[in-house]
């Protein structure tokens, strides 16, 4: 299935309604106030029964769609006003991407089917049963084909399972997006007109984005290690292997501001990984802002950060 709205990227009208989902818990955020100046106002959090979703290299079907549909229920019981739209925020690890290059398309060829057969190339998945949707961003430096894009894909059962779930309960998704790509509209007035670099931790992964004013020009998602001794060793040989590729790919233009988004307990040594890999200083979210702004409470500006990225998305 073709998706104009799985990425996120491009400024338009959205909800200040947002849901995230993922294997532990659905949450919901709802942002108000100024352009350029979003307040977060109510904010829910509904865990989910361990197992909820089938394992799965996208993630897996929901098990039990009847108790999804309960606990759903019961986070929507306790907002005031129930929306009839909303974003949806996702795992990276659910929705993944990719970048493509695409030259002039042969007369009567369809973009999606040739960027299908692109992805085919590129992805060990099974592409017939991928929900795919692009968004065009900036050439690298040096690049000799045409246009660049940026793939996002996912389990379309599983997509369509967690949307059939809330439209059931009178919610529609306006648009979805993953975590990684969802922080960047938040963080744009400061992405915009420089090369930047924007990482984003969860207790089990991570997600590296180039951006070039304010759009992805390189990603990396990488799963962490279980053992934290490993991840030691692990991290900082990864950040540095992604800093070579980011000199190699991307020639002719020096790194603005590095950005990390992480668990307050982590951030200390994400930074000191970063910096000396990057040889670059380091913001930290956690550090400047370590809650949400807004009349709530108590939210972690490090976990909820995609949520009122999704929120941000149709400020320009």
């Amino acid at each position: 299935m073709w998706s104009k709205r799985l990425l996120g990227l491009d400024p338009q009208p959205v909800s200040g309604h947002v849901f995230a989902v993922d294997g532990q818990r659905v949450r919901y955020a709802y942002f108000a106030g100024d352009v350029g100046d979003l307040e977060c106002r109510e904010f829910h959090s509904q865990p989910l029964a361990e197992g909820t979703f089938q394992d799965g290299p996208l993630g897996g079907p929901v098990r039990d769609v009847e108790a999804f549909v309960t606990n759903l229920k019961s986070l929507l019981e306790r907002i005031p006003q129930r929306p009839a739209e909303m974003s949806l925020v996702l795992p990276d690890e659910w929705l993944r991407v990719t970048f493509a290059e695409l030259g002039s398309l042969p007369r009567g060829a369809n973009r999606e089917d040739v960027l299908r057969f692109k992805l085919k190339r590129l992805v060990p998945y099974r592409v017939e049963d991928l929900r795919l949707a692009e968004a065009e961003v900036p050439a690298l430096t040096g690049s000799e084909s045409g246009r660049r894009f940026l793939l996002g894909f996912g389990n379309a059962s599983l997509l369509t399972q967690i949307e059939t779930a809330f439209e059931g309960l009178g919610v529609t998704a306006g648009h979805l997006s993953n975590e990684g790509l969802s922080v960047l509209p938040a963080l744009a007035p400061i992405l915009k007109g420089a090369l930047a670099g924007v990482v984003y931790v969860t207790e089990t992964s991570y997600t590296l984005i180039v951006t070039q004013d304010a759009r992805p020009t390189l990603h990396r998602f990488k799963v962490l290690a279980a053992d934290d001794a490993a991840r030691g060793r692990l991290v900082p040989r990864d950040l540095r292997l992604t800093r070579s590729y980011v000199r190699q790919e991307v020639k002719g233009r020096r790194l603005g501001e590095l950005i990390l988004i992480a668990p307050q307990s982590e951030s200390g040594r994400w930074k000191a990984w970063l910096e000396d890999a990057f040889e670059h200083p380091v913001r930290s979210l956690s550090e400047e802002q370590p809650e949400l702004p807004g009349t709530v409470t108590g939210v972690p500006s490090w976990e909820s950060a995609p949520l009122l990225g999704a929120a941000s998305r149709g400020i320009e």
